[in-house]
């Protein structure tokens, strides 16, 4: 579903219908239920595989994906280490990202 303003949204739509005793129609009752976040949850558990540019799924790799949101809202200055070719770049332009992601959803 596309609104002016806003991101599409993920709902779904159930209806049902009013009948008196004889069975005559009178109106429907429809309910719209906005399931954005959980498609976006989801989204997100999958994207897990890759995280901005770094790919790598192990459990160390979520821990690293994890401390880089938790530091993304943190105005701080990170001091990321590691050997030669590990990915810090990555880690650092990740970090800046969501960093910019996390200030753009604060100023909405």
């Amino acid at each position: 579903m596309q609104t002016r303003g806003r991101p599409g949204q993920v709902v779904t739509v159930s209806t049902s219908p009013l009948l008196d005793h004889h069975g005559t129609f009178s109106g429907a009752v429809i309910v719209v239920r906005d399931e954005t976040r959980l498609a976006d949850l989801e989204r997100d558990i999958n994207e897990r595989r890759q995280f901005h540019k770094i790919v790598g799924a192990s459990q160390k790799m979520q821990h690293v994906y994890s401390l880089i949101e938790d530091l993304a809202d943190v105005q701080s200055t990170v001091l990321i280490t590691g050997e030669s070719g590990t990915g810090k770049e990555l880690v650092a332009e990740a970090l800046h990202f969501k960093g910019r992601e996390a200030t753009s959803h604060w100023l909405k």
